[in-house]
């Protein structure tokens, strides 16, 4: 999740965000080349120690790793535990990473445990299949219903139920080098034309403009999250994430023009598809290339964001921001305890602890409205901006499918990268989503 923020060197930022980087990694990889057979997903087994204790144990399924990131977590649970000393809460990492969570739900169903996931296929997944705790009244008793918004609880609704505490999220922009804009006097650009004036001046003054992650494929899709959103709109792209849309319909086609048009006009560097987030955010730091669509909980300080341009000012605005929150297995054996737990994590004063601790460092915001303001840092300020300003609230795509469909959309976009034929990859595209919805 999170630490402290303003680092004194590039060292102690990459330290930091090398931690969010295995994680967003984890959330969602997406095969390079062509389909491979999937390994079996493992199974996460629970070891829990004999222990005299009679105390309700509570198990914290937690992703933080290191011992400084720890210690902000051993206050909370100090504290909850203070206040509630008939629970004892034990910190545990439980090897449950995004996809093995409904394996870890199927095989633990009664375990006394309140998970940290990822808004992500693999939570819908446990939501259709009833594995979460159904928790509508108790976050409305807690008023909790009250300090989220809507549109950030819908990502824990399932046919009228709310099952998942959505507590963080990072968002997406296009991050630039500030130098680089200074030399040529460029400005932010907030338009689609804008945005292409200044990626002219830069190529005829010898700049590469755009530079991505194209080695997992994750940045490219991106691309197509908001490219799709920002000429057809959120809810074409919804519906296209539901299933109720083709990929042969032409609008997609426009899309993938458009993505051809920047590959073809010179405005992306042609090394492109083969390097690694971190390689491709140095050549943004470095000055190598001016600009990088890149998620916040890996951009450093010294680069500065705008956010994706508005290619047609009709429509609603999306915005894709990876979220992650809580949740409780639906059969637990304490619930009580569990939900007690999960409310004092969802509270005002343990979101503000956690944003001054963690978030301020990597690029999170603290869903919770009532975390004061004043301790974010201007960056954050900037964040939350551009997601207040949104109509609607996306999941990354590649977060969101089997790595059948994801694997084919990054095939078809590499592959225009290439100079090959997309056709292909395409319409195994639209025969993959006929097959995974139908």
């Amino acid at each position: 999740m999170f630490s402290g923020r303003k680092f004194k060197s590039m060292r102690a930022i990459m330290a930091i965000q090398g931690i969010i980087l295995t994680m967003i990694v984890a959330q969602c990889t997406v095969s390079n080349e062509a389909a491979k057979p999937e390994e079996p997903t493992p199974i996460p087994t629970v070891e829990v120690e004999p222990t005299e204790d009679t105390r309700v144990q509570v198990y914290y399924g937690s992703y933080l790793e290191t011992e400084t990131s720890r210690n902000p977590e051993r206050v909370i649970v100090d504290q909850f535990e203070a206040t509630h000393p008939h629970i004892n809460v034990s910190r545990q990492l439980l090897n449950v990473s995004p996809y093995t969570v409904i394996s870890f739900l199927r095989q633990n169903p009664s375990f006394t445990v309140v998970l940290t996931v990822w808004a992500d296929r693999d939570l819908s997944t446990a939501m259709d299949e009833e594995k979460c705790l159904d928790l509508s009244h108790i976050l409305s008793d807690a008023g909790l219903d009250r300090s989220y918004p809507d549109t950030f609880m819908a990502l824990g609704q399932h046919e009228g139920k709310q099952y998942f505490l959505p507590t963080f999220y990072s968002w997406f922009a296009i991050y630039y080098n500030k130098e680089i804009f200074d030399r040529y006097n460029l400005e932010p650009p907030e338009t689609w034309l804008s945005f292409l004036e200044v990626l002219q001046v830069l190529l005829d003054n010898g700049v590469t403009p755009l530079v991505h992650d194209g080695g997992t494929g994750e940045s490219t899709i991106i691309w197509f999250d908001y490219l799709n959103m920002r000429l057809n709109g959120p809810e074409f792209h919804a519906a296209l994430m539901e299933g109720e849309g083709r990929y042969d319909d032409p609008k997609v086609r426009d899309v993938l023009e458009t993505w051809a048009f920047l590959v073809e006009s010179g405005y992306i560097a042609e090394e492109t598809w083969t390097l690694t987030a971190a390689q491709s955010r140095d050549y943004v730091l470095r000055g190598d290339a001016a600009m990088m669509l890149m998620n916040s909980a890996l951009a450093p300080d010294e680069l500065g964001f705008f956010r994706f341009p508005i290619m047609d000012s009709t429509l609603p605005v999306g915005e894709v921001a990876p979220t992650m929150g809580y949740i409780i297995p639906a059969d637990v054996q304490n619930p009580l305890e569990a939900t007690e737990f999960l409310v004092y994590l969802g509270s005002p004063d343990t979101q503000t602890l956690l944003t001054q601790q963690f978030a301020t460092a990597v690029g999170f915001l603290p869903i919770n409205r009532e975390v004061s303001q004043e301790i974010f840092t201007a960056e954050m300020q900037q964040g939350l901006t551009i997601i207040q300003a949104a109509d609607h609230i996306r999941q990354p795509y590649h977060a969101s499918f089997d790595s059948r469909l994801t694997r084919h959309l990054s095939q078809v976009l590499r592959n225009i990268m290439r100079g090959k034929d997309y056709e292909e990859p395409l319409i195994k595209l639209e025969e993959e989503r006929q097959s995974w919805f139908d």
